[in-house]
């Protein structure tokens, strides 16, 4: 299992300098439905390996996460509304 130092050096790897070919894609992530939250969260990390960074299909994506920063649900609605608009 992935312990707290583990991650801590995860958030701070460039993806840049990460080989595609050890990134997992999220996509292939499956989970048993019949596990509790904290069970399900376990087994999805196990999978993924590096939350931080990761493919979704062919892309390479890095996750960044700030106390600071607005709320995903206000950038995704505002995104919305301005494709809307346009």
């Amino acid at each position: 299992m992935i312990n707290s130092k583990q991650l801590s050096q995860m958030s701070r790897q460039d993806i840049k300098e990460i080989k595609k070919e050890t990134l997992i894609d999220i996509s292939t992530i499956k989970t048993d439905s019949t596990l509790t939250q904290e069970q399900k969260i376990i087994a999805f990390l196990e999978q993924l390996k590096n939350p931080y960074c990761f493919l979704c299909g062919n892309t390479p994506v890095r996750v960044c996460y700030s106390d600071q920063a607005p709320a995903l649900e206000e950038i995704l609605t505002k995104f919305f509304i301005q494709l809307k608009q346009s």
